[in-house]
């Protein structure tokens, strides 16, 4: 993941592991340095992007929006209900993403490949922005104003976050500790790994609800991770093949249709049947999201925005949360205008969010710049020192065990 020398958002993304591999894993033909990198998959830029955005969109949302004085307060019930039903796909197809871009990693293993500078980028870049949090959050909450979502309450609650994350930043954790497992388990037969996965998120699903810490969604949502891991075959299939995608966009309406939106969203505990149908219901969308994106990148101004913004994913979704701070505040200062425009004016209450979002987005990607020309590349990146002090780790566990030579 990050490194000296390689873009900031390769903490989250890794296209060159898109690869397929060119040998058993851990064999001398599967050396990252040996093989050739593949073409960029455009496609997957594209849904990446979709899903930081929808993210955005979301926190855009409960944050801010659901708390304003609206033209019509109607609006609100509407676009909870968009929010949900885009929930079918975010942040399973976030993790699905993630486990594509960190499959060729998993399979070299953590003597032959990055798996274990991947996994310490990502803990490395949760503490560094869970303190960020912390310290804007806390300055946030001491000017007394409305709209500072995860609020710093005390020092102590603070530092439960640190081990049990209820912030988005739960997502970054995540990430570090699915690349050190699934690596550990890279010599298990994929099958046997779903199947343990699977175990996981239904007992996941029994044990906790919308309502428990948000690092408990990181044992819900391993299975999907593990599909983006053992199944980039199929995925590439279905956004190959149009047809195929339909089928599965087909098959999620139906499963939809299935459960409807109170047992999808319900707080309840749900019954193992309805896990389960859940579960398909967002592998079948996510694979129909790849299929669409395939297609919309055939265009070549969709395909350049999709790369554009995938490939800035780390940066909005680390510094959005800030950002919707920010805008909160400015919407009861300068932006009082925009505020205004949502209670007396009907369009702009509808588009809100879109224009919240697109804020937020924007301002993401200029403070990444800025923060970049201001030499702060370690807010994004894992330190030249720290990188070099985990390759000599990897070394010596190579030469402890040195990998298999091929014949």
């Amino acid at each position: 993941m990050a490194s000296a020398g390689t873009t900031p958002d390769a903490a989250l993304t890794g296209a060159a592991d898109l690869a397929r591999p060119t040998g058993p894993a851990g064999s001398a033909t599967s050396d990252p340095r040996t093989t050739p990198a593949p073409a960029r998959y455009d496609w997957v830029d594209l849904a990446r992007g979709f899903a930081v955005v929808a993210v955005v969109l979301f926190h855009v949302s409960i944050g801010q929006y659901y708390g304003m004085e609206h033209a019509d307060a109607k609006l609100v019930a509407w676009w909870d209900r968009i929010n949900q039903i885009i929930t079918v796909v975010r942040m399973p197809l976030l993790f699905t993403v993630s486990g594509m871009l960190a499959a060729g990693k998993i399979r070299r293993g953590f003597r032959g490949g990055k798996a274990l500078e991947a996994s310490v980028t990502n803990a490395y870049l949760f503490l560094v922005w869970m303190t960020i949090y912390g310290a804007l959050l806390a300055a946030a909450a001491l000017t007394g104003r409305e709209g500072v979502p995860f609020q710093v309450t005390s020092v102590p609650a603070f530092l439960v976050q640190y081990w049990a994350p209820n912030t988005p930043l739960w997502y970054v954790y995540a990430l570090a500790v699915y690349l050190l497992v699934f690596t550990a388990l890279r010599s298990v037969h994929p099958l046997a790994v779903l199947t343990l996965l699977v175990v996981l998120h239904l007992a996941t699903t029994q044990t906790y609800t919308l309502e428990s810490p948000l690092w408990t969604r990181g044992l819900l949502y391993a299975i999907y991770f593990g599909l983006g891991v053992y199944g980039g075959r199929l995925i590439r299939a279905v956004a190959a093949n149009p047809a195929l995608g339909a089928l599965f966009t087909g098959l999620a309406y139906l499963l939809y249709q299935h459960l409807g939106m109170t047992k999808l969203m319900s707080a309840k505990v749900p019954e193992m049947p309805d896990a389960l149908v859940v579960t398909a219901l967002y592998v079948c969308a996510g694979l129909g999201v790849f299929s669409l994106a395939a297609l919309v990148c055939r265009a070549a101004p969709y395909r350049a925005i999709g790369r554009y913004v995938g490939s800035h994913t780390l940066a909005i979704y680390v510094l959005h949360i800030p950002a919707i701070t920010v805008l909160s505040f400015a919407l009861e200062g300068p932006l009082f205008w925009l505020a205004d425009l949502v209670r007396t004016n009907e369009t702009v209450d509808v588009a809100y969010p879109f224009i919240g979002a697109a804020i937020v987005v924007t301002g993401c990607l200029a403070v990444e710049a800025f923060m970049l020309r201001c030499g702060l590349r370690w807010a994004f990146a894992l330190p030249t020192g720290i990188r070099l002090l985990v390759e000599q780790v990897r070394l010596a566990l190579a030469q402890e065990r040195p990998l298999r030579r091929a014949a």
